[in-house]
């Protein structure tokens, strides 16, 4: 079954793309004697430190190369282009759809004879790279199929026999309910930053710096005063403290175990034109490791960016890393006792025979002060199940947590720490 058979009053046009975009160079639908933009490149807005929207959007048509834009007032913002048939006051075909239809919502409408039209909008926002027109069929179906069976949808209109929940619509029904309020308008201004506003930010940086380094040199004044103290009391220089252990700080095991399981799992990992491989957590932060599969930079962030949500974005060619940080989670005290390592690792050993699971180790770092060993293992259960067994050793780093997206796996590291008898005499 095709989807709706009544498209004689639907046209299409277009031309060349702008910078980031990916599409088939199609940028206007005509429907009932009135042209609609499609194929504009949407984005969310910034915090509201970054500027009015207005100001944001304009920005970010500037570094696209984008002559229009529109505004979705407090949700996102799209860019257009002239070359693909974009003119101002033109309605864009998408957010039309996005304010009229309520819910999540995802849909492939008919618009010429094998011509589709893709587009879907997640609370109440325009997805990235779903605003787009497809001369094959196939490629539509598997642009659908990449998000339809991830996400809960309200509503979908796609033919019956693409999707159980589908049902067919044509443009013309839903869009006769109400007229288009978001219309694109040229690039005219851009925001500027003042180069008064530039010294003062530079004059503000350098008196932060100053007053820290001063902070820096009386403490180091001090702790050389107390040092002098002592060599005229004694006669000779006072042996030196033991140096601070390496877990001071260092976020407990166990705790950071739970926070980057959960931090995993609550990670979104469907991302359109991006293919997910690996989810990993170290440092109390959470990544993702990114392969491009058509999409754009900005995709990323349209699809992630939310009110108080902001992850960095690291691209490098083809592929790309996303990173936020977790909550904190409970450190260790300076004053911590420790276990042997010897000891440590035959319960480990002992306990993970048990459960029929390899785990390895190696040695790692040793002072006279402290031991390390390191230890890694692999499982398919969430790496939580083993927490009873960790819980054991009294001080653990959590050295990285991985989820491998194809085969559901999971990969633990972590370093145990041993603190050695002080040295018997320490020469000053």
């Amino acid at each position: 079954m095709s989807i709706g058979d009544d498209t004689k009053d639907i046209h299409l046009s277009g031309g060349a793309g702008f910078d980031g975009f990916v599409d088939d160079g199609l940028g206007t639908i005509g429907i009932g004697g009135k042209a609609f933009a499609i194929g504009l490149q949407w984005r969310g807005f910034e915090d509201p430190t970054k500027g009015k929207p207005v100001e944001q959007a304009r920005r970010a048509a500037t570094g696209a190369r984008a002559d229009l834009f529109c505004l979705r007032h407090g949700v996102q913002f799209g860019l257009g282009s002239k070359g693909m048939d974009h003119r101002p006051g033109m309605a864009s075909l998408a957010a039309f759809l996005a304010d009229t239809i309520d819910g999540n919502w995802i849909g492939v409408f008919k618009v010429n004879e094998g011509g589709l039209y893709y587009v879907a909008a997640k609370d109440g926002a325009v997805l990235p790279g779903c605003d787009r027109f497809f001369n094959d069929e196939e490629a539509a179906l598997a642009a659908f199929s990449d998000l339809a069976f991830v996400y809960e949808w309200n509503h979908i209109f796609a033919p019956e026999e693409w999707h159980e929940d589908a049902q067919e619509a044509k443009l013309e029904e839903i869009l006769r309910a109400r007229k288009p309020a978001t219309k694109l308008r040229s690039v005219s201004s851009t925001g500027k930053i003042t180069k008064y506003g530039i010294t003062g930010l530079v004059v503000l940086g350098l008196g932060l710096g100053y007053q820290q380094y001063q902070d820096y040199l009386a403490e180091q004044a001090a702790v050389q005063a107390a040092i002098l103290a002592a060599q005229s009391l004694t006669g000779r220089k006072p042996p030196p403290p033991p140096p601070p252990m390496p877990w001071e700080g260092v976020a407990q095991g166990i705790p950071a175990l739970f926070a980057c399981v959960d931090g995993i799992l609550d990670a979104e990992i469907v991302i359109p034109g991006w293919k997910t491989e690996t989810v990993s957590c170290r440092n109390e932060e959470v990544s993702l490791s990114l392969v491009r599969d058509g999409g754009t930079v900005n995709w990323i962030a349209d699809t992630l960016n939310r009110d108080g949500f902001r992850p960095s974005i690291n691209p490098n060619g083809d592929s790309a890393v996303v990173s936020w940080k977790l909550e904190k989670a409970p450190e260790y005290p300076k004053k911590q006792e420790t276990d042997s390592l010897r000891k440590i690792r035959r319960y480990l050993y002992s306990h993970f025979e048990e459960l029929f699971h390899d785990i390895a180790f190696s040695n790692g770092t040793r002072t006279e002060y402290y031991d390390t060993l390191n230890f890694a293992f692999s499982t398919s259960y969430y790496p939580t199940e083993f927490a009873g067994v960790l819980a054991e050793i009294p001080v653990f780093e959590l050295s990285k947590v991985e989820l491998d997206i194809m085969d559901m796996s999971w990969k633990i590291e972590g370093k145990i720490y041993e603190q050695l008898p002080l040295p018997q005499k320490i020469n000053g």
